[in-house]
């Protein structure tokens, strides 16, 4: 790959006093595309994730998140879960209404358990967050983390703009 293809790329970065946001586009699947788009809200301390696929074909779409294997997990019937490490911990909320789970071992793949590696040769056993969406030609996922507080922020989508309001606050993203 190169420049010329774009395959996998980094169209657009904005960062302001207010918020950061980051997308680009994986033209490198079969039939398919995805855009994500990553925002970082500065003073409410938010981080939205919003994935959006489309394909020439139905096909199974799924979001994987690898935890580290010193992470200690809780999934909700409400789609969030619950990340913690020693004191600390993240709320990942999916917006979009994707069932989430979480596996430690991988089934039809060449692999038996999912892994990361930080080094040449070391494997490092790991558990993954899944969200899947069923056999749709287009799907969006929208995912809101939260770090050391609890997931307050509502998030509606009016026109070109993620409206984000927490504690009174509102906040107007641009969608890319």
């Amino acid at each position: 790959m190169n420049k010329f293809d774009k395959e996998i790329w980094t169209d657009t970065y904005f960062d302001n006093a207010e918020y950061t946001i980051v997308s680009g586009y994986h033209n490198k699947y079969n039939n398919a595309t995805l855009r994500r788009t990553i925002y970082y809200h500065k003073k409410l301390n938010v981080v939205i994730i919003r994935d959006i696929g489309k394909s020439s074909e139905k096909r199974k779409w799924i979001n994987r998140f690898n935890l580290n294997e010193k992470v200690n997990y809780s999934l909700s019937d409400d789609n969030q879960a619950v990340l913690k490490f020693d004191e600390d911990y993240i709320i990942i909320s999916n917006l979009t209404n994707q069932y989430v789970k979480c596996i430690d071992s991988l089934t039809n793949e060449f692999v038996e358990k999912p892994f990361y590696s930080n080094k040449v040769n070391q494997k490092i056993n790991n558990s993954q967050l899944i969200y899947e969406d069923e056999y749709k030609e287009e799907t969006e996922h929208i995912f809101c983390i939260t770090f050391n507080e609890k997931n307050i922020i509502h998030i509606k989508k009016e026109r070109n703009y993620l409206v984000l309001s927490k504690s009174g606050i509102e906040v107007r993203l641009p969608i890319v």
